[in-house]
């Protein structure tokens, strides 16, 4: 089988209290570990995305706009989505295997994971990856067009294809993304999760 799942391949987390966040993969390990014997990998990701910064905003207020908040995670294979996208941004020196092991390791390898994602998103690099997901509800109301003219920063955008071709038979059933069942969305109805019918 091919490896797909490589070191800088954007990825969406599916699953715990990082669903729906974007995340680069670190470094991969297929055959499993003796804690961990299936298919896992070490990921970094967005816990907070920036907010849009306006051109009344002070420096002051831009700064703190533009923040951005990481975490660390290994992550089943089962319970990311791949996407198209890599992301060039060296993170194997800072986030080892060993850096979960312990808080403190943990922390200090959280604040310089996070400098280097801010020092990113100011520099102007993959701002696709510094982008909430949106709804289709979240996206008649505004769209963004990439070059080609097509819709950017929703979860077809990043899969290839677009959101509208997404079918039920896709996901299962009950299958939540964002907040949302997304079975729901794309059927045209916004249920929030615990009013599924």
């Amino acid at each position: 089988m091919v490896k797909f799942l490589k070191p800088n391949k954007a990825v969406i987390v599916l699953q715990g209290r990082f669903a729906g966040r974007k995340a680069v993969i670190v470094r991969s390990f297929d055959e499993g570990t003796r804690d961990r014997p299936y298919g896992h990998c070490l990921v970094a990701g967005i816990g907070k995305y920036p907010k849009k910064v306006i051109r009344k905003d002070s420096a002051k207020k831009t700064a703190k706009k533009s923040r951005v908040k990481a975490f660390i995670k290994l992550v089943n294979y089962n319970h990311i989505m791949p996407t198209r996208y890599t992301l060039d941004v060296d993170l194997k020196d800072v986030i080892t295997p060993d850096a979960l092991q312990s808080r403190d390791k943990k922390v200090t390898a959280a604040k310089e994971t996070k400098a280097r994602f801010e020092e990113r998103f100011k520099t102007g690099k993959n701002r696709w990856f510094f982008s909430k997901l949106r709804t289709e509800d979240q996206m008649r109301g505004e769209a963004n067009y990439d070059e080609e003219g097509e819709v950017d920063g929703h979860v077809g955008a990043l899969l290839g294809f677009p959101f509208w071709v997404l079918q039920e038979t896709l996901f299962p059933k009950r299958f939540i993304f964002n907040g949302f069942w997304l079975r729901e969305v794309v059927c045209g109805r916004s249920l929030a999760g615990n009013q599924w019918s």
